[in-house]
Order: structure tokens, then sequence, then C-alpha cells
């Protein structure tokens, strides 16, 4: 008797221990956004990115945050302020983000401060890093390739202007020879071709100095962008004014007082 006790209390625990880890793990997940002025509420939608018809989460709140579970993988949200008959106005567009592991509050204010502390801010500074990191190999890939084909660019501008500065014919000392020895129409002709080999040569100098330039600035606007990731981003929501109808034709226009208007929600990117 004791022995088939046992034996049922031992496929028990195995049953429970099955059950529990067969379940899909959920993830702690919090995402916040810029709070709209006036509102009576949000409403977030969450759908899986490969299977964009269906949605895996659908919550309405009064704060300007969420902390919800989700299984691992790709998703993507959206989010709408509610009027003030509590019925989502326009959305904003889908933002993507990616579950791998828990990111509760406490870990997205940990970063919030790490931001703010400058820590990870020398990142910004390396073209490439952050996308990277953020495992976006399309836009790391055309960074690399754009400051690529302008080092490769400078580069032969720089080989080519020096292939003239280092031309036996344009050197003085030479032609200073050339102009005691040589007939006549040879040291013309030198000093002719010295002339627009020096022409030549300034113009790989200019193209040299545009290319620099050109450098500069990219380097600049992509820092500019980088930087941005630790600010808000700015999603811009159009709803339009609510109409009342009455019967079948007519309908009655609400105050643009209680009009919900134009506004804007702010999502801010987190660097993972």
């Amino acid at each position: 008797m004791k022995s088939i006790v046992l034996k049922f209390s031992i496929l028990f625990c195995l049953f429970i221990s099955y059950s529990e880890y067969s379940e899909e793990r959920k993830y702690t997940y919090y995402i916040e956004w810029n709070e709209v002025k006036g509102n009576n509420g949000y409403k977030v939608e969450v759908r899986k990115v490969s299977n964009p018809e269906a949605l895996v989460a659908e919550e309405k709140t009064v704060t300007s945050s969420l902390e919800f579970l989700i299984p691992a993988g790709e998703y993507e949200f959206r989010i709408s302020a509610l009027n003030r008959f509590g019925k989502p106005s326009s959305w904003s567009q889908w933002s993507s983000f990616q579950v791998e592991q828990d990111r509760p509050k406490s870990v997205v204010e940990a970063e919030k401060k790490l931001a703010a502390a400058g820590v990870s801010t020398w990142k910004v500074w390396v073209p490439g890093l952050l996308p990277i990191e953020r495992k976006e190999y399309t836009k790391a890939s055309l960074i690399f390739l754009w400051f690529g084909a302008l080092a490769v660019a400078g580069n032969a501008e720089r080989v080519a202007g020096n292939s003239f500065a280092q031309s036996t014919t344009n050197d003085s000392t030479f032609l200073t020879l050339v102009s005691f020895y040589a007939p006549l129409p040879v040291s013309i002709y030198l000093i002719h071709q010295r002339d627009g080999d020096k022409k030549e040569y300034e113009r790989h100098q200019n193209n040299q100095v545009s290319i620099g330039l050109l450098a500069l600035l990219s380097y600049g606007l992509n820092v500019w962008l980088e930087k941005r990731s630790f600010h808000s981003t700015t999603v811009l929501i159009e709803s339009k004014p609510e109409s009342i109808f009455r019967g079948n034709d007519s309908y009655i226009q609400p105050n643009v007082l209680f009009s919900l208007g134009r506004f804007e929600i702010g999502f801010r990117r987190e660097l993972e």
C-alpha cells in the first residue's frame, strides 16, 4: 500500500512539474510614453510581428505607462488616447520591441539613470556601434559602407594629388635645368604642362576638402541621430471631432472645448 501511495505521489509531482514547464514562459515587460494633457486614459494594443492580424494583448490604463506579461518574441505596439466616451481616437504608428528577458519598471528606471549619467553616451561617438547592439544590422552596414566609401574616395584623391606633386616634370630643380640647357620649345612645353598639372593638383586638393567636410557632416548627423535615442521620439496623432447623430441623417457638432483635436504622444526609446 505504501509503495502504491509513493508511486502516485511521484507521478503527481512529475505531472505538476511537467505542467509548469510545458507552459510558455511569460516575461514582465514595461513601456511608457509622454503624458497627454486632458486625456481620459489610454488604450494599448500589442501584436506579434509574425502574426499582425491577431492581437496578443489589449489593455486600457489611466497612466502613461503599462507593465504586462508576454512570452518571448518580436512584437509591435500602438497607443491611442481615449476620448470622453472612453473610446480610442486615432492610433499612433506601430512601434516594434523585442522580448528576451524580464524588463520591469525597475530595470527601465535603472537604464534611464545610466543614460542620464552618461555611462553609455560614449557609444554614440562610434558610428555603427549602437545599431549593432540593437541588432539593426542593415543600418550598421549602410553606415560602414557610407564612411568606407568616403574614406576610399578621399584616399584616391590624395594619391592622385600626390602623383602630380611628386612627378619629376614638376620638380623645380628639373625645370630650372631644362630652362638653361633644353631647347626653348621644350622648356615652354614643360612649363605649360606644369601649369596644367598644378590645376589638376588643386582640383584633387579641393575634392579632398569637400570629401572631408562631407565626412564631418555625416559624422555629426550620425551622432545627433544616435543621441536622440536617449530622448523621446514624438509621434503625431490627429483625432477628428466627434459628431453625435440623432435620427437617420441629422447630427449635432459637439462643443469644440470637448473635442480632442490635435495632440502628440512621445514614445521613449531605450538603449538596450
